[in-house]
């Protein structure tokens, strides 16, 4: 991957490769030592990851991106994300990004539409 990247390029190539279903090239993004922190939900690595983007793919109805941000490390993009069965979600997912890798994910959204339909896997 060419370093001379800037991390919000490579947050909107993983962004798209995610979007179109391409998981390998959506991987190749990823370290291999990524951190998560999100509000629902928790991966200790990038395979259950992985496995998470792929599902939550497999009720993708629409992804319209809104805006986006970034720096030399960090990127942000915001935007709705519409899966069967639930009202849009406006997520804001933040990336940290080292040697031309996403090193640290976090997403914060509203997560009433998620836990209702049963999404957060560390509920009680």
């Amino acid at each position: 991957m060419d370093t001379n990247q800037t991390s919000l390029s490579i947050a909107l190539k993983y962004f798209n490769a995610w979007c179109q279903n391409d998981f390998e090239k959506t991987s190749s993004f990823l370290s291999d030592k990524i951190a998560f922190e999100m509000l629902i939900n928790s991966y200790v690595s990038k395979a259950e990851f992985l496995q998470a983007v792929q599902f939550t793919a497999s009720t993708l109805q629409e992804v319209i991106l809104l805006t986006h941000l970034g720096n030399k490390e960090e990127a942000v993009l915001i935007y709705t994300l519409k899966l069967t069965g639930l009202a849009p979600l406006q997520i804001c997912e933040h990336f940290k990004v080292r040697e031309s890798k996403i090193t640290f994910i976090s997403h914060v959204h509203d997560t009433h539409e998620l836990r209702n339909a049963g999404f957060d896997k560390n509920k009680t």
